[in-house]
């Protein structure tokens, strides 16, 4: 909450509380997740930072911690050290709702994709040719439950004007978010496109050597969410269902089969199959009628 900043359950960000992730139940990651303000308390964790634990940062953190640094660089780098800071000493961290800053959980693998400034830089695996081929598999679990508004001459009322403004600003902002690995994958091979044709041109205008061809990377963003689902009908059944802790086993069940009948579908998934495999065809996907209807039925009655 005083950073306004992502906080990502990996052992990297636990190394600047000196605090180890391997006890920390999913449930606490979880609950992190969930806790959105005003409907559920913050989740509260210790930093031991002040205690010592010989923690040093590393190289990528320490050179984007430098002063003169490009903004988008430096201030998260000074974030993140701060959780070090002695004075005025943060012993605890109070952890709200991701969807407030990364709601679709993309920035992160967006992050390692475009900078060095990263514990797990994917960029700098391209740039060293380690790096055939990316593929993001994006699950989004946006639903978008149906509402008799535009049937009644009467404005909505508070409660539900808020769960709007709390939750469509963040769909939006998940939308942009796919939206935007998807121009920096076609972006980067334009770029490496360009490169090549500059490089390949030079050597046969002035004989120049050395100019070694940079190999295009196979980039894949896959997308799974509802509205990608044709069945108007099913679509429908799948964007009431509740968003809840706990659903009923054979909900869980539809939600699995028409996640892998959407994966199966996607064409970007196809394309990135068949660069490692040509033949590769998908699988077909059966949607159990009687699953189906079953489930489908209990969230037209909600």
């Amino acid at each position: 909450m005083t950073l306004g900043h992502r906080f990502e359950f990996t052992q990297d960000q636990f190394d600047l509380l000196c605090s180890d992730l391997g006890p920390v139940k999913v449930a606490n990651g979880v609950a992190a997740s969930s806790a959105f303000p005003g409907l559920l308390s913050p989740l509260t964790l210790e930093n031991f930072a002040a205690e010592g634990c010989g923690y040093k940062a590393p190289e990528w953190l320490t050179d984007a911690a430098r002063k003169g640094n490009p903004m988008p660089r430096y201030v998260p780098a000074r974030e993140a050290l701060s959780y070090q800071a002695l004075e005025p000493g943060r012993p605890y961290l109070h952890l709200l709702d991701g969807g407030l800053a990364d709601n679709i959980g993309l920035r992160g693998p967006y992050m390692a994709l475009s900078s060095d400034a990263s514990p797990w830089s994917v960029l700098s695996r391209i740039n060293q040719g380690r790096v055939r081929r990316v593929v993001v598999i994006t699950a989004n679990a946006k639903t978008k439950p149906s509402h008799d508004w535009d049937q009644r001459r009467r404005a909505p009322g508070v409660v539900s004007v808020l769960g709007f403004v709390a939750s469509g600003p963040m769909d939006n902002y998940s939308f942009d978010t796919v939206q935007m690995v998807r121009d920096f994958f076609t972006q980067q091979n334009a770029d490496i496109r360009s490169v090549n044709d500059c490089a390949a041109r030079l050597k046969e205008a002035c004989g120049v050597t050395g100019t070694d061809q940079r190999r295009v990377v196979d980039f894949f963003a896959v997308e799974l969410s509802f509205d990608a689902v044709d069945d108007d009908a099913l679509r429908g059944c799948l964007d009431n269902l509740p968003t809840s802790f706990a659903l009923p086993e054979k909900t869980v069940g539809l939600l699995r089969v028409v996640a892998r009948s959407l994966l199966m579908g996607s064409k970007d998934f196809h394309a990135a199959m068949r660069t490692i495999d040509p033949a590769w065809t998908p699988s077909p996907v059966p949607i159990d009628p009687a699953l189906r209807a079953e489930v489908c039925a209990t969230s037209a009655s909600r």
